[in-house]
């Protein structure tokens, strides 16, 4: 009842933000007077919001050097008002939700912790980095270091609110289609990030047949 307000830092990957459902829904039910503010960069904010995981956001635009500090210090200074209790640092082991860690005066700070890095030193509750766990339990690392219960054999729900109807104008504008029960949208993860995840480019292209419909994929 002490813990009134804990601040979620995850600013890269939108995938990584959905695998933290089950982490948020923990700190919900251990903490359920508190309020969680996610600290996040503007590009990944929508799923933020789709997947409900916090009551306040804090907002950093890094499209510009100007944009970046404006949003820096504006979010600083809301930080510093909401007096945080807790600070989680979802990143792993990144310089930039570290100093905001430091900064944001937290009296509990926590985040995955190496050795030999810097950012070991700043925190109050260090976590080690599981490689060989499911990043969602990963996650769970951090308020189980907390004194937060988790159940191992309690299946957390990875998936996202259903959003039939989401933006549904604009997809039919992009698609020329209005029969969106026939259509199916996948990321092929096609950025430059992790070649290694990505879809080659002569697959776009191909085309097999299914002899038992006759259709073509």
């Amino acid at each position: 009842d002490q813990v009134k307000t804990i601040l979620v830092q995850k600013y890269f990957g939108i995938g990584s933000i959905v695998n933290l459902i089950p982490a948020i829904e923990a700190l919900r039910q251990h903490y359920p007077d508190a309020r969680i503010v996610f600290a996040v960069f503007y590009e990944q904010l929508s799923v933020v919001k789709v997947a409900d995981l916090a009551d306040d956001y804090i907002v950093i635009k890094h499209d510009k050097l100007s944009n970046f500090l404006q949003s820096f210090f504006i979010g600083l200074i809301r930080i510093w008002r909401m007096k945080i209790d807790i600070c989680i640092d979802f990143e792993f082991f990144a310089k930039y939700s570290m100093v905001v860690s430091c900064l944001s005066l937290a009296r509990v700070r926590v985040g995955y912790h190496a050795f030999f890095l810097l950012r070991s030193h700043f925190l109050t509750h260090g976590v080690p980095f599981n490689h060989y766990k499911h990043i969602s339990r990963a996650f769970l690392a951090m308020p189980e270091i907390l004194g937060v219960h988790i159940d191992e054999d309690r299946k957390f729900e990875l998936r996202l609110p259903s959003q039939i109807g989401y933006r549904r104008n604009q997809i039919v504008d992009k698609f020329g289609t209005e029969n969106l029960s026939n259509v199916i949208l996948v990321n092929v993860n096609a950025s430059g990030i992790c070649k290694e995840r990505t879809w080659p480019d002569h697959k776009f292209a191909e085309r097999r047949q299914r002899p038992e419909r006759g259709m073509t994929r």
